[in-house]
């Protein structure tokens, strides 16, 4: 249950993030908002380290795997993109 808590807290600030990025007309990601209301949030107090302690450590700890995708899809598209790439 607390593994539910954890991620439902990062979910939530993430959700945050991504509503700021519709509200606001600035050419910022929605993940950009959330990690920096995350960082708000954790300065001041708000949310504890210790509430999403362990679920942060194993997200970091899968980031890699998160970008297989994205380097498939470039060295799939590489003939496309090798000549717009500078």
């Amino acid at each position: 249950m607390k593994y539910v808590k954890q991620i439902l807290i990062i979910l939530l600030i993430t959700s945050i993030g991504e509503f700021l990025n519709i509200l606001l007309p600035f050419p910022i990601s929605g993940s950009i908002y959330g990690m920096a209301l995350l960082f708000i949030l954790l300065i001041c107090g708000v949310v504890k380290i210790d509430q999403i302690n362990e679920t942060a450590k194993f997200m970091l700890n899968i980031m890699q795997i998160l970008f297989i995708q994205s380097a498939v899809g470039i060295m799939v598209k590489w003939n496309e993109l090798k000549h717009i790439w500078w």
